[in-house]
């Protein structure tokens, strides 16, 4: 795919393939008992702890940074989950973004650096509903959502009973979740979960699910190339 620019001045994911970003999300999938879903998104991503070191260390994800992930096509063994490298993750953003002033004494990205999730960035990717706007804003949002595809994101938005707190809080369209569209075009690869659920033993941070399950997404978006080559 050819690299653009969007009206953020970040390029898009121009090298993410869409049978790649299905395979890579597939990975976190199968390390369900590694991972626990961190309500509010309290992950590496914003500076939080990479591990839930209360309950048995497991790695701290939720919906958009499954997908970031994904899109980097950084498979679970690749992770930060694996080995505690977060650099290398960050590393691997800074193909695609910004790399100014963006280390601390460390050489460790700042999260905040890269996905924008500072008051003077214009938008804050790192969320589902910054992703959605970055997405649209960007001519990526597929026309019908009956064209989707897999490897396709799929945004919605916050369930009504807390719509109104999202709305509040100045969330892009009150966008509180995104998946990743399976090989079976019904169903979407994405981390949930619930802080009352959190922690149950069967809890599973990233599920394959029905997107019907999560109500019809405002906004379905391409932003890769259909194959690898």
């Amino acid at each position: 795919m050819k690299e653009e620019s969007s009206p953020f001045g970040m390029p898009i994911y121009y090298n993410a393939y869409m049978n790649r970003i299905v395979k890579t999300a597939n990975t976190y999938l199968n390390n369900n008992d590694r991972l626990i879903y961190s309500y509010r998104g309290n992950t590496f991503l914003q500076g939080g702890e990479l591990r839930d070191t209360e309950y048995g260390g497991r790695g701290r994800i939720d919906c958009s940074t499954l997908v970031h992930l994904a899109l980097l096509g950084i498979e679970y063994e690749q992770s930060p989950y694996a080995d505690g490298n977060i650099s290398r993750f960050f590393d691997a953003a800074c193909t695609w973004y910004d790399r100014d002033n963006s280390a601390d004494n460390s050489g460790i990205m700042k999260a905040g650096d890269v996905f924008g999730i500072h008051s003077d960035r214009a938008c804050d990717i790192r969320r589902a509903y910054g992703l959605a706007k970055y997405c649209r804003e960007s001519g990526l949002e597929i026309e019908k959502y009956e064209d989707r595809r897999p490897g396709d994101l799929v945004f919605f938005e916050a369930p009504q009973s807390v719509y109104e707190e999202y709305v509040r809080y100045g969330a892009y369209m009150a966008i509180s979740h995104v998946g990743i569209v399976a090989e079976d075009t019904d169903m979407m690869i994405n981390a949930t979960g619930r802080s009352s659920q959190k922690y149950n033993a069967g809890h599973e941070p990233v599920r394959l699910m029905r997107i019907s399950e999560k109500g019809q997404p405002v906004i379905t978006a391409r932003i890769a190339a259909e194959q690898e080559d």
